[in-house]
């Protein structure tokens, strides 16, 4: 097998690992399906099973974002991440050179994305798209065990230990869901940035 790459570390195997870590804290000792992951065997069940989770997880984000709460919360558009930029960055000089380009913020973001990957440069783009996935479907398994939790933890401690946690879930779901907004606008930054370097290049060239 070959080795995961970051992408593919990043976006599916640590949401993954990180979500079957948590859903094995509630659930009763019956349902495990292998005993320690020092064995090797075991440890080969793990991995796929980490990995398709994450998998999975990534298919339920990209079908919440069709939800508008969800989409508000960890989803921000090309053309309104533009739009909000702070003067002084490059998002803004992003703005003006789409306005000069004569396209949409999106679908120019997708040409982007499709040429650098051709030109094989969209490696640092991808890498910070990379850590946004992370977040992203971190949040989303936060979001989907959040109840889950609040509710084993009330039952088999306190009602108090339940409101801990579920205002400890909120609390670290807000912390990724900004820290995954930054690296999206990070990655659109350094994207638009490489496409226009390439595009300079090719006007200039000979």
């Amino acid at each position: 097998m070959d080795k995961l790459s970051l992408y593919e570390f990043l976006s599916f195997f640590l949401p993954g690992t990180l979500f079957c870590f948590f859903v094995y804290q509630i659930l009763p000792e019956s349902c495990f399906i292998f005993s320690s992951i020092e064995n090797t065997g075991d440890a080969l069940i793990f991995f796929a099973l980490a990995l398709f989770t994450g998998l999975a997880l990534h298919r339920i984000s990209f079908l919440l974002l069709h939800k508008s709460w969800y989409k508000q919360l960890i989803y921000t558009p090309v053309g309104d991440m533009l739009n909000n930029a702070p003067k002084g960055v490059f998002l803004d000089e992003a703005k003006e050179w789409i306005a000069h380009e004569n396209a949409e913020a999106e679908k120019l973001f997708d040409e982007a994305y499709y040429r650098l990957e051709l030109e094989n440069k969209i490696d640092s783009a991808k890498a910070f798209q990379s850590t946004y996935f992370f977040l992203r479907n971190t949040f989303t398994g936060l979001v989907l065990l959040c109840l889950p939790f609040t509710v084993s933890f009330a039952k088999t401690h306190s009602i108090q230990v339940g409101l801990l946690i579920l205002l400890s879930s909120l609390v670290l779901a807000y912390l990724i869901r900004n820290m995954a907004l930054f690296y999206r606008g990070k990655m659109i930054e350094r994207l638009f940035g490489i496409y226009r370097q390439l595009k300079n290049e090719q006007r200039n060239a000979p």
